[in-house]
């Protein structure tokens, strides 16, 4: 696979969308955004518009398809105990995040807003362009809000170069020494700690993480975004689970919640160094109680089962979506209602998180059985899947007026966490 890289320069920054602050320019100036490989070009936006059918960009059934053969691969081992990274290995060391969708990047901003170094890396070009358009327009303009300093960014479709840092010089990191192919080049830096922001699919994820494991340094936390998926199902699958760990971001930087579970295996010691870390970047980690699963967390319980009733709702005929969000909205003042936030989502990854669920939850499946065969009958399997195929609970035309109104009533624009 070709090596992506792109150098972005100041002058790609929208003072529109940084409010032309000029000091939020020149931050950015400053410190920059940076990345490696082919150059390309970050000009061309996306017309607004109703979407097609084709428009989402649509991840590789087998998650192996997702890395490169070439990348070097690590002796097994099993470690018994962890060390918390230092702060010069923070300061050297990147966060990898895999997954340049809307979460990812969103995490990448976070992670890269007190000088830390963050690598992203996805095999989509058009989700890495995008994804540096959302970085150079937001980096500064919210370290410059929270009075903090961007860090290097580094994006990349090479999953060598995703895994190996070198020194750092300056505000850039060295990464040639992924394509050094004396046995030393294993054994140089890489991440202290990888988010994987895939879509929700466990083969996907245990694939993935399964791969990219063996080409982490020994001491690498591995974090999962997922929204429903414990990553006690991924563990098995994983030569050393102790370092691995869920994280469930929501959309940030508007939400500063992150829900943290342990894999059943999860090193004790990195909760408390993981919440520490999270608190100083400005995010409010909220843990599940050790020894202790929950499918969904804690929050996306509570909204599965707000979900589950809403398409039994619409599933018996009682009422229709604008009927059921305009009553959400009024009782709870909330900007949207389970419907045109379940199109927001896609109504594939509703279906996909509840089958889940169910599967895992027997009790659920005599309420939420018939709710979603209605789903996937009705709209998946004819391919209205929400905004990102036009139609969905809501045709294009309603949601385009829900959004005016939201506009008009001053709701902030929102863009929804895929498998929320």
């Amino acid at each position: 696979m070709a090596l992506l890289s792109v150098v972005t320069r100041p002058f790609l920054c929208r003072p529109s969308n940084l409010q032309k602050n000029w000091d939020s320019f020149l931050s950015l100036r400053a410190y920059g955004v940076h990345f490696s490989g082919q150059r390309l070009s970050i000009g061309s936006f996306q017309k607004r518009g109703r979407a097609t059918r084709s428009s989402p960009v649509q991840f590789p059934r087998h998650a192996t398809q997702l890395f490169t053969s070439q990348a070097p691969e690590r002796v097994a081992r099993s470690i018994t105990q962890w060390h918390p990274p230092t702060d010069q290995d923070m300061w050297e060391q990147p966060v990898l995040i895999m997954g340049a969708g809307h979460i990812g990047r969103r995490v990448a901003l976070v992670w890269a807003s007190a000088l830390r170094p963050v690598t992203v890396y996805d095999i989509s070009k058009n989700a890495l362009r995008s994804s540096t358009e959302y970085i150079t327009d937001n980096l500064a303009k919210y370290c410059l809000e929270h009075g903090t300093h961007p860090g290097p960014v580094h994006f990349t479709s090479d999953l060598r170069e995703a895994t190996t840092a070198g020194k750092r010089h300056g505000l850039k990191l060295d990464f040639s020494a992924a394509h050094d192919t004396e046995p030393k080049s294993t054994r140089k830096k890489g991440p202290w700690m990888v988010i994987e922001c895939l879509p929700e699919n466990l083969s996907l994820k245990i694939a993935a993480l399964a791969e990219i494991e063996r080409l982490l340094p020994e001491n690498c936390i591995i974090a999962s975004n997922s929204s429903s998926l414990m990553t006690s199902e991924m563990a098995p699958h994983l030569q050393n689970p102790g370092h691995l760990i869920n994280t469930h971001y929501y959309i940030p930087p508007r939400n500063v919640m992150v829900e943290v579970m342990s894999s059943s295996h999860t090193y004790e010691g990195i909760f408390p160094f993981l919440t520490r870390e999270m608190k100083n970047m400005g995010l409010t980690p909220m843990v599940v109680p050790p020894g202790v699963q929950s499918q969904g967390f804690i929050f996306n319980r509570i909204w599965a089962a707000c979900k589950r009733e809403t398409l039994a709702v619409l599933q018996e005929g009682v009422g229709q979506p604008a009927e059921i969000d305009a009553l959400f909205r009024d009782f709870f003042h909330a900007e949207k209602g389970p419907c045109e936030r379940m199109d927001e989502v896609g109504l594939d990854v509703v279906a996909n998180v509840e089958e889940h669920y169910i599967e895992q939850r027997s009790e659920l499946a005599r309420s939420g059985e018939k709710p979603l065969e209605w789903l996937k009958k009705t709209y998946v399997g004819r391919g209205d899947l929400g905004e990102k195929s036009g139609d969905g609970l809501y045709t294009w035309e309603e949601r385009e007026a829900l959004k005016a109104k939201h506009k008009r009533e001053k709701f902030p624009e929102v863009e929804e966490a895929l498998g929320a």
